[in-house]
């Protein structure tokens, strides 16, 4: 962290008010505090929430000396966008409960046992399943139109990190970059593990599935902002904690696919989580190498840690002669 930049950001987009809170991140010492009324109602357009965001990061005293930044806020609202990555209508927050029986139509299709199993909850009106339903129902010409789905403080990270529609952001409406990269890798990867050839190994298997479909893109794509967050967590170790829940997350659902391609169960059987925490070792000391610098792309170095822990874990320094990484 340079000295300019030393401190960190913390924002609450809430139901009435977006507030905005600079702090030291070793000490936790509040530097300063700035915040912006959010309009009234259960339903807003999050336009506003943007716009209350940038006058609470002013009244805050801008962010000059901010080197990170984090956003969260109220939960289980509806953001619907289409393909252009515009907002299809006003978003429909907690307290809208008007999709009350979408959520009673939900637990009657699917039962309440199988949602359970599937999702650890029940649908309610407040949650954002229930108004996707809902409007399915009430307004199926929006409906049509939605290619992605966001919680409040998601869209606005997206926004925040220079996505949008094309006429209005820097980076565009890429709507793979609405969600943390540990969600949207595992959800990528456990139909892949699955479906590969059965004679394969498990590093064979992951080797395969890195390669060909290149799951971690969206990082390589920008490296710049992957050097500032590994310099930041180095800099200040407090931070550790969030990187470690998203990797625990990727990791779990890579130990689910294996113990469903292997038929195991992985509350007995341990080589599952074996195989997903090596995986996730691997993939950090990739992700470390490429973002300390050099010419090897990201998906060249995942690719070497996947073929040298399949030939044993060598010593040697450089990957064994004759290896090329897979096309």
């Amino acid at each position: 962290m340079s000295a300019n930049r030393r401190f960190v950001a913390g924002v609450d987009s809430s139901t009435q008010s977006c507030k905005v809170v600079i702090a030291a991140p070793d000490s936790g010492d509040i530097i300063r505090t700035g915040s912006a009324p959010h309009p009234p109602g259960t339903e807003v357009d999050p336009e506003a929430w943007w716009t209350a965001l940038h006058e609470a990061i002013a009244a805050a005293g801008g962010l000059d000396d901010v080197a990170g930044l984090s956003i969260s806020g109220q939960q289980h609202g509806l953001v619907a966008l289409d393909s252009e990555g515009r907002v299809i209508r006003d978003a429909l927050l907690w307290n809208d409960l008007r999709s009350k029986a979408a959520a009673r139509d939900l637990i009657a299709e699917v039962g309440a046992a199988d949602y359970v199993a599937r999702t650890g909850i029940l649908p309610v009106a407040s949650f954002t399943a229930a108004k996707l339903r809902w409007l399915r129902d009430a307004e199926p010409d929006n409906a049509a139109r939605v290619a992605a789905v966001a919680l409040p403080h998601d869209w606005l990270t997206w926004r925040f990190l220079g996505y949008g529609p094309a006429d209005v952001s820097a980076r565009g409406p890429v709507l793979d970059a609405l969600v943390t990269d540990a969600a949207r890798i595992g959800d990528e990867l456990r139909p892949l593990i699955l479906e590969r050839p059965a004679g394969e190994s498990p590093m064979q298997v992951l080797r395969a599935v890195f390669i060909e479909h290149d799951p971690f893109a969206l990082v390589h794509a920008n490296r710049e902002r992957a050097v500032a967050r590994q310099r930041l967590l180095q800099e200040h170790p407090t931070l550790i904690a969030r990187q470690w829940a998203q990797h625990s997350l990727l990791e779990r659902t890579v130990s689910e696919a294996f113990a469903e391609r292997y038929g195991v169960d992985p509350a007995e059987d341990l080589r599952p989580a074996l195989l997903a925490g090596v995986m996730g070792s691997a993939v950090r000391a990739a992700l470390r190498r490429w973002a300390g610098g050099g010419t090897d792309s990201l998906q060249h170095l995942i690719d070497t840690a996947f073929h040298l822990l399949d030939d044993g874990l060598l010593t040697d320094s450089s990957a064994p002669a004759g290896h090329t990484p897979q096309e």
